[in-house]
């Protein structure tokens, strides 16, 4: 049965909203209680969450609309339930605006121990105040109600000298063994393949589920592209520089291997040119190589999402049958540009591909 989308009642006073954006496009999947919409009143910008697990049609309000409270602006239908099979649509149980704030994780992602970061609110004015000042408004500590920006925490950053967006940075440890099976095994088969070559395939699996993390930001413009670049940190002249692998979508494990031999090969030489250290969607760093376990990666310029990647560490254990290959990896990434969750659910997917390679292998 078919559910509407309607708009939450914020309080007697509070009438009509502004519609900010959808995290959901109409035809996507959505699930219950994730948040659905944003909306803006004159003090805080709210999430609404979904009151009801299906796919979203019927959206009848874009972003920059007015909307009043109570008012329904979506239909969400079960699955295998079309348009014309729907019954009338019922409105069920009041749904819920919370500020943004950081959400809990699920059950799977606490046991990885992950650090989610905080989801920021601001005051309509405060936020028109500090965009019009070109001021990195998700830096600054809210004095408002549950943390809330408001217009005297801006004009007090705006008092003291600017700095650059601070990353948040995920950090989790996965299981390499199989990772490094599948390399020996590949070996022993003739095909000539570096852990960073398996790791280019799996972050290029991961980012056909989730696309928006192939994405960039220059300025205040976020871009999410089709096409996948990956820059990969390389040592030139004695300095680490990105060099970027173009349409890593395009290649198998074999292409990709050839692409990252011949561009190591001009790093050593130092014939990188400034045109292949242009245009990353997404980027990686290993220091492995270097015997560093676990780093905060530093975002290129400009700012895309970064996996860091540390050495592949061999555990303590009494036989050869039941010893563990152990790996840090962190996901560094602009909040401008990434939700927390997103990011959250996509170190997600690269450990899992990580635990279990062969799959990228499909």
């Amino acid at each position: 049965m078919s559910v509407n989308v309607v708009v939450p009642p914020l309080g007697t006073t509070v009438d009509t909203l502004t519609l900010i954006a959808w995290y959901k496009q109409e035809g996507d999947f959505v699930q219950k209680d994730e948040p659905l919409f944003v909306v803006e009143t004159d003090k805080a910008t709210l999430d609404v969450e979904s009151p009801a697990s299906g796919i979203l049609q019927k959206v009848s309000a874009t972003a920059g609309d007015s909307v009043n409270a109570l008012s329904r602006i979506a239909v969400i239908l079960a699955e295998g339930e079309s348009l014309t099979e729907a019954k009338p649509t019922l409105l069920v149980e009041k749904p819920v605006a919370t500020p943004i704030q950081a959400p809990k994780p699920a059950p799977a992602l606490e046991q990885r121990k992950l650090s989610l970061p905080r989801r920021i609110f601001i005051s309509p004015r405060a936020k028109r105040l500090a965009e019009t000042s070109q001021l990195a408004w998700q830096t600054i500590v809210g004095t408002g109600p549950e943390g809330a920006v408001v217009e005297r925490d801006v004009r007090a950053a705006l008092s003291k000298p600017q700095s650059a967006v601070t990353p948040i940075t995920l950090t989790t440890e996965t299981d390499a063994t199989e990772l490094v099976a599948l390399q020996a095994r590949l070996r022993q088969m003739g095909v000539t393949v570096s852990y960073d070559d398996l790791l280019l395939l799996i972050l290029v699996r991961a980012l056909r589920e989730h696309p928006k993390m192939n994405a960039s930001l220059e300025g205040n413009t976020v871009t999410h592209w089709e096409a996948v670049h990956i820059g990969m940190t390389l040592e030139v002249e004695e300095d680490l520089r990105l060099v970027v692998l173009r349409d890593a979508d395009q290649k198998g494990l074999k292409a990709l291997a050839q692409e990252t031999n011949a561009l190591k090969r001009n790093a050593e030489a130092g014939n990188i040119s400034p045109d292949q250290s242009q245009g990353a969607t997404f980027a990686i760093t290993n220091l492995g190589t270097f015997g560093i376990d676990a780093f905060t990666p530093v975002i290129p310029l400009p700012a895309c999402p970064l996996l860091g990647v540390g050495r592949i560490k061999q555990e303590n254990a009494g036989d050869k049958a039941t010893q563990r290959h152990n790996m840090w990896i962190s996901l560094s990434f602009d909040p401008r540009l990434v939700r927390g969750v997103l990011g959250v659910r996509f170190l997600q997917c690269v450990a899992e591909y990580i635990e279990t390679p062969t799959l990228a292998l499909i």
